[in-house]
């Protein structure tokens, strides 16, 4: 899938609401991408903001877990041994995201529940309703792996998708469902990023349009549109 094997490439531990848009540029078999290339969004240009602002959310957090390591050096704790011990345990570094670590347990235990889309007979939101669309499915993009282009590639556990993609997937549902269609299409899933305001996804757009010129231009797409000319 375009979308997770980008937030892999760039070394995320999730799917954000900028690696949707990475998927989208990274499908030149989409009529979105010509929309998107239109509006000056190139695949490579779009790559290179992912990963500046990728590497300074990295610094971000080293400097987090340098103040909390002192902090709590302060107090006798050896966060560094701790560090260790989990790893040792766990297999999982307990500086990676730090100081982002409190949405890893939603939904889990007695934490409150996901808000997630509900998946009917045909699909996610009830009957008749696909999650997967056109040849590429929603992920803008074939599995990894497989024989060729169009072959499953692993079946093992995906990325997790950050709340904004996850949010920007339900609102594209809703869209749909208010419009009487039976696909969520990359369109709607565009327009529900673009309305989120995702400062990740945010500064790829910007970096080569604005957002209402790009909404503008997605927008004349819809088959509501086309249907007035």
């Amino acid at each position: 899938m375009f979308a997770a094997q980008e937030a892999k490439d760039l070394g995320s531990r999730e799917i954000g609401t900028e690696h949707l848009l990475l998927g989208m540029l990274g499908n030149a078999r989409s009529p979105l991408f010509t929309v998107l290339t239109e509006q000056g969004l190139t695949l490579a240009a779009a790559r290179d903001v992912v990963r500046q602002g990728g590497a300074a959310d990295a610094e971000d957090i080293r400097d987090r877990y340098e103040e909390d390591r002192e902090a709590l050096r302060s107090i006798g704790i050896d966060l560094d041994k701790v560090r260790a011990a989990v790893g040792d345990r766990f297999g999982e570094d307990l500086s990676d995201g730090w100081g982002q670590r409190a949405d890893r347990g939603r939904g889990r235990g007695r934490g409150r529940p996901h808000a997630r889309p509900q998946c009917g007979p045909g699909g996610w939101e009830g009957p008749g309703l696909q999650a997967q669309v056109g040849p590429d499915g929603i992920w803008f993009g074939p599995w990894e792996g497989g024989r060729g282009r169009r072959g499953p590639r692993g079946r093992g556990r995906g990325s997790r998708m950050s709340e904004g993609a996850r949010e920007s997937i339900r609102v594209a549902v809703t869209s749909a469902r208010d419009n009487q269609e039976h696909d969520i299409s990359v369109e709607r899933v565009l327009l529900a990023i673009l309305d989120g305001a995702d400062p990740a996804a945010v500064a790829v757009v910007e970096s080569a349009t604005t957002v209402e010129a790009l909404r503008t231009a997605v927008l004349a797409t819809l088959p509501e549109a086309t249907a007035t000319r």
